[in-house]
């Protein structure tokens, strides 16, 4: 009888310790499983942050482009007007080699 009660006690022991070995793993299983997704959050977060980054540095840009492009048309703007005056000043010229040598001359601006 004691025998009995010595193995039932081992069995007990035995059942135990094996539901303590499932209780640790899935805990450790929960662990990996909630590290796991603090990087997964983490890396979109980086993911995240540096594709706003890259937005806000394309904008700039675009806005600079944008910049560059509406001071050259102002520029070009300004010389076309001041290539229309002229035009008219030669225009008004009646003596050939005058209005000549000024056409020539006008020309050699607008090549330049």
């Amino acid at each position: 009888e004691r025998k009995e009660g010595d193995e039932e006690k081992n069995e007990e022991t035995k059942r135990e310790r094996g539901q303590q070995a499932i209780a640790d793993s899935l805990s450790r299983l929960d662990k990996k499983k909630h590290q796991g997704l603090e990087k997964v959050t983490e890396l979109r977060a980086l993911t995240d942050w540096r594709e706003t980054q890259r937005r806000i540095s394309e904008e700039k840009l675009r806005n600079e482009r944008l910049k560059r492009l509406q001071e050259e048309a102002v520029r070009s703007g300004k010389a076309n007007a001041a290539v229309e005056s002229r035009w008219a000043e030669l225009l008004d010229q009646n003596m050939p080699q005058e209005l000549y040598n000024e056409i020539e001359a006008q020309k050699s601006a607008c090549a330049e």
